[in-house]
């Protein structure tokens, strides 16, 4: 029996990723709605053969998705939609669990993990290993493992629930407004963006922070925008001075927020500003003493030249989350500068057994396996990441990024 369920996704020049994208649901739900906004790839035909109704509408060059979703919305005819992305999927064996959020449902709207797939290692983000639960799709995604964020994307056609807001579109605004009862959802929402290159990533964060900076000019009250554009600011490599100045205004409206001090203690480290960052990244601790939080703080004493407090921040973020690929490397960094030498060989070698797409744990493995006489496996490992250092070149290269990956 097929779900009372609208699929409802965005498209433009999809090709890569919309097939996968549809091919679980298409057999589960009653319809499939596309809105193409300009694809030159074939994507429509695509979308057609899969059994999609496709809409058109003219490219999006003011940031409005927003309303985009809300046209299709307005053309759904189920009880339910699920709003998804032309790079997300949801996977075979989750719709049993989608079919029993719809038939038993326990909220109005629900919020699902979305699984970011990436072997760039996320500043602001813990990153998570691939662990097979989801074979098809790690293989699908090319990468060694995801950071996660929420999303939500499954909720009743009702007139109340409409997105709103440009760039990152969100229900939030009328689900609040309105006491829309919401929870969240087991349930994976597999997301392969970087099937599109880092050039296509910075890209996107570029146009976003710019579109981001006309809304917070608008609507300067508008507190959600502002963690947005500093993430997005970040992402995309902005000028400093100006990421500076949006992370000051965003702690000074969300002071009560890790999140946000965290995102400051991050612009102020990547500027050199060490003590200034030094003092976000406590106040971020004290609301929130996550192992995110304690890294970037461990990092910090280790850019400082503080090795000792470094490895002690670093190990106690490790106990928090102990597969975390960037806080190894880093207790590694650290463990080698106080002259423990083999202490800081295991923790490269775990960063790497972790990680096998790292290629700065391989080197420094190669290094500290050279120092210790190892000259066999210290080839071995700088050979390893040679390799990985030159696949990232030529995908920055071919993404149109261009520059050293190290």
């Amino acid at each position: 029996m097929k779900l009372p369920l609208s699929l409802l996704v965005l498209t433009l020049n999809e090709a890569k990723t919309l097939p996968f994208c549809l091919a679980p649901l298409k057999d589960h739900v009653s319809e499939i709605l596309v809105c193409d906004t300009g694809s030159a790839d074939g994507t429509p035909r695509i979308a057609k053969r899969h059994g999609a109704t496709v809409f058109f509408r003219p490219p999006v060059k003011d940031g409005r998705l927003d309303r985009a979703r809300n046209f299709l919305i307005e053309k759904a005819a189920q009880p339910w939609i699920l709003f998804i992305d032309a790079d997300e999927q949801i996977a075979r064996k989750s719709i049993p669990l989608l079919r029993a959020l719809i038939l038993r449902p326990k909220a109005d709207t629900y919020y699902f993990p979305r699984r970011n797939y990436s072997d760039t290692l996320p500043v602001l983000y813990e990153w998570h290993p691939c662990r097979r639960e989801y074979p098809r799709e790690e293989r699908f995604s090319r990468c060694h493992g995801y950071y996660e964020t929420p999303r939500i994307c499954l909720f009743r056609n009702q007139p109340r629930l409409r997105y709103e807001v440009p760039v990152h579109d969100s229900l939030l605004p009328a689900i609040q407004r309105h006491g829309i009862c919401i929870q969240p959802a087991d349930l994976p929402i597999h997301h392969f963006e970087f099937h599109k290159g880092m050039g296509h990533h910075i890209e996107k964060h570029r146009f976003y922070a710019k579109i981001l900076k006309r809304l917070i000019r608008r609507v300067p009250a508008y507190t959600p925008a502002y963690f947005s554009v500093v993430r997005d600011l970040i992402a995309s490599g902005s000028n400093p001075k100006e990421t500076l100045r949006f992370a000051q205004r965003l702690t000074a409206k969300a002071s009560h927020s890790d999140d946000a001090w965290t995102l400051r203690g991050v612009v102020e480290m990547e500027a050199g500003r060490y003590l200034e960052a030094e003092a976000h990244f406590k106040k971020a601790i004290r609301l929130e003493k996550s192992a995110r939080n304690l890294c970037l703080l461990g990092w910090l004493y280790l850019k400082k030249g503080d090795y000792s407090l470094s490895e002690k921040i670093l190990k106690e973020s490790l106990g928090k989350s102990p597969l975390q690929p960037l806080t190894l490397n880093l207790l590694g960094i650290a463990r080698e500068r106080t002259g423990e030498i083999k202490k800081a060989l295991r923790s490269f070698s775990e960063a790497g057994r972790i990680h096998p797409g790292y290629a700065e744990s391989f080197y420094n493995q190669a290094v500290i396996r050279g120092r210790l006489g190892d000259l066999r496996g210290s080839r071995k490992n700088y050979e390893r990441s040679r390799q990985l250092f030159s696949a990232m070149r030529m995908w920055r290269i071919e993404s149109g990024v261009g520059g050293s990956a190290s």
